[in-house]
């Protein structure tokens, strides 16, 4: 199963309280630097916006988390994920070429040896 990292934060948003604050907490990357500049803390306001975009990375990859998880507990709705576009299951050539190079079952995609 590919989850779409995109698809899966919006999901995640709009579903889970935590997924919603965590997102809601980007604002602070922006209002935070703001206050700093203002009270002439120059080099804290760059390093706390440098943050952002790592901390926007971190979002991406708990949203997939909770998408697989979520599926875990609920199979029945794969589908419905899958006509909304955040995830897809994997064609069966493409896991074949995958057990080629990865023989010993190492890969970066769960739930690649289900079917």
């Amino acid at each position: 199963m590919i989850v779409s990292s995109a698809e899966a934060n919006y999901w995640w948003r709009k579903n889970d309280p935590a997924g919603a604050l965590l997102n809601n907490l980007m604002l602070l990357f922006i209002a935070v630097p703001i206050g700093l500049v203002i009270k002439q803390f120059y080099a804290s306001s760059f390093v706390v916006f440098a943050f952002i975009v790592p901390y926007g990375f971190f979002l991406r990859h708990l949203a997939v988390r909770a998408v697989e998880h979520y599926l875990l507990d609920h199979p029945e709705e794969f589908e419905k994920f899958e006509e909304a576009g955040i995830c897809t299951h994997l064609s069966a050539p493409y896991r074949e070429l995958l057990a080629q190079r990865m023989p010993f079952g190492i890969c970066p995609l769960p739930g690649i040896w289900s079917t």
